[in-house]
């Protein structure tokens, strides 16, 4: 937990306090800041220096309520928001959850001193191939439905994220429907290329609840409590997020008969690539007991077995590609195309033989497998059963999905 009182008494002798806002073309009027200028960079549109806006404020002026507001309540800073104005306070410090910096609120600009200007269109002119197709996606929305009076999303600095910053139809046509079928659109757009979808539900206060209950239904919850998601969080107000959906796997599946043989091939070829570990284990054995020498030459022999069975099929190639655990070590390819790559992130000491995930519902192409050297070398015949089950797990889900 990052404590506040560390950061007061930092800031105490210079009394100034720089803050920081990412800045994309649509938070330009946003009055949160952070005092992470690394935090801030995650709210700009490409990430780049000049969307940064650095300002300087007096800490003394920043309230400081008990406890702290949180980002993602609404009450809360509105609540708090009074209390600062009534004592007169141009700022107020933001809890933004557990071990990421706080934020400040600025209710009076006023009070904070220019330090840089953001500079934002400068910065727009490389779009990736994603941003591309989904500005393309929202005039395409727009041209299909005149009845709507704003539209637009975007891709966010996180790749992953594609944020709705307004959606509104006009009064004449609401009630209608339409808002619930260009969402449905833009969810169904997200859910193919694997994205969450953010937005902060501005309304009126007599309408908000019924705006809340409207993203409810469409599967949007608040980024808040035991299902808050820091990664999405935002200092530019309170946030609801969707999770994108995956086609629905079964492991009742049964692969072809062939493509199950291939897949316990790759599996134990994947085990033969700690062949080097085992010589090493058997060259160390001699101070030991013969227990652990029958054992290591035993399993030496059922990774050079596997290990000829496999060159056929299977080729191996370097590859730091990250993966959930970090950047990965192989790539195992099959020869005849007849099962995806296989991307290996290759650790020791760790508490599981192997793990495994399928990269992408949508657009299937390879599968990422985890296996510890240590286990490998000191359980080999067991940890290589577990790796075959992982192995067809995977391989049953990319087929399904393909």
């Amino acid at each position: 937990m990052i404590k506040l009182s560390s950061i007061i008494n930092e800031t105490a002798k210079n009394i100034l306090l720089p803050i920081f806002q990412g800045r994309n073309m649509h938070n330009r009027n946003s009055h949160f800041f952070t005092i992470d200028k690394e935090w801030a960079r995650q709210f700009t549109q490409s990430g780049q220096e000049d969307e940064i806006f650095i300002a300087k404020i007096n800490v003394t002026t920043i309230y400081r309520h008990e406890p702290l507001p949180e980002a993602t309540n609404a009450k809360q800073l509105d609540e708090v928001e009074k209390i600062a104005k009534k004592r007169g306070f141009p700022a107020f410090w933001v809890d933004e959850g557990v071990d990421q910096p706080p934020s400040v609120f600025v209710i009076n600009m006023n009070a904070i001193r220019i330090i840089k200007h953001s500079s934002i269109k400068e910065s727009f002119g490389d779009k990736t191939p994603l941003q591309i197709e989904t500005d393309s996606f929202m005039r395409s929305l727009i041209q299909q439905h005149p009845q709507l009076d704003d539209l637009h999303f975007y891709i966010t600095y996180n790749p992953n994220v594609l944020h709705l910053s307004t959606l509104k139809v006009r009064k004449e046509f609401r009630n209608q429907g339409i808002g619930s079928k260009v969402l449905t659109a833009i969810k169904e757009f997200a859910d193919k290329r694997g994205l969450f979808i953010t937005l902060s539900p501005q309304a009126e206060s007599r309408y908000k609840k019924k705006l809340d209950m409207f993203y409810k239904s469409h599967g949007f919850i608040p980024n808040r409590g035991r299902k808050k998601d820091y990664r999405l969080s935002s200092f530019f107000g309170p946030i609801m997020f969707r999770k994108p959906e995956q086609k629905k796997l079964t492991e009742s599946f049964e692969l072809p008969s062939e493509m199950n043989i291939q897949s316990e091939k790759l599996a134990k070829f994947i085990a033969s690539l700690f062949l080097k570990d085992l010589r090493k284990e058997i060259s160390n054995t001699k101070r030991k007991a013969d227990y652990y020498i029958v054992k290591y030459h035993e399993s030496y022999r059922l990774a050079t077995q596997y290990r000829n069975e496999g060159k056929p099929l299977f080729g191996v190639i370097r590859d730091d590609e990250p993966t959930d655990w970090g950047e990965a070590s192989l790539r195992i390819y099959s020869k005849n195309d007849v099962l995806p790559d296989a991307l290996l992130f290759m650790t020791n000491n760790y508490h599981m033989s192997n793990d495994g995930y399928m990269e992408s519902i949508e657009d299937p192409q390879k599968i990422v497998i985890l296996v510890s050297r240590d286990n490998f070398v000191e359980q080999f015949k067991q940890s290589t059963e577990e790796l075959i089950s992982t192995v067809k797990h995977e391989i049953r889900h990319w087929y399904q999905a393909t």
